[in-house]
């Protein structure tokens, strides 16, 4: 009988431990990011979190950013920050860069740079892969994928050629 408690508590902490061991690796799983990190890293004001196209995808947006001085006759360039995802969790963050002003083109490429390069350090505690920069400055489009997150650059030239859009983003596994 003295056998009986002595399998019984073996079990239990067994059970213990396995059930310790499967929380702590969702605790730590690194393709997690949790909604308010997200939507906050950039201390930007943001849209509530919500699923507004009926689509079951959700967002937060910031407001555009205007980047350039005002010249009255051409629309100024702006960077806007986007986070996507479940309703509890963040799957995609975006900055996107549009020029519409091409004689601010270079101050606009360091804004979206900069910006870029807050949002990939609060992902990965190193800078900004100069091949990013590269991409953006030549505007070319660009990937690379590490065993947590696959990052882009995505380059849109107008047909009008009066501008273009750019993209960085972050997709996690």
């Amino acid at each position: 009988m003295k056998c009986l408690p002595i399998l019984f508590l073996v079990s239990l902490l067994v059970a213990c431990s396995e059930t310790n061991q499967n929380q702590q690796a969702d605790i730590n799983n690194p393709t997690i990011l949790p909604v308010n990190q997200g939507c906050s890293m950039l201390g930007l004001e943001m849209t509530s979190w919500k699923s507004s196209a009926g689509d079951g995808i959700y967002r937060c947006i910031s407001n555009y950013n205007d980047i350039s001085p005002e010249n009255g006759a051409k629309l100024p360039n702006n960077l806007a920050y986007y986070v996507q995802g479940t309703e509890n969790t963040v799957n995609e963050l975006k900055v996107a860069l549009n020029v519409n002003d091409k004689s601010y083109r270079k101050k606009a490429e360091n804004e979206f740079i900069n910006m870029s390069s807050k949002v990939y350090k609060n992902i990965n505690p190193t800078e900004l892969p100069s091949d990013f920069i590269n991409a953006i400055s030549s505007k070319k489009n660009y990937s690379m994928s590490d065993e947590k997150f696959t990052y882009f650059i995505e380059n849109d030239i107008w047909e009008n050629g009066e501008g273009f859009t750019q993209k960085f983003i972050i997709r996690l596994k």
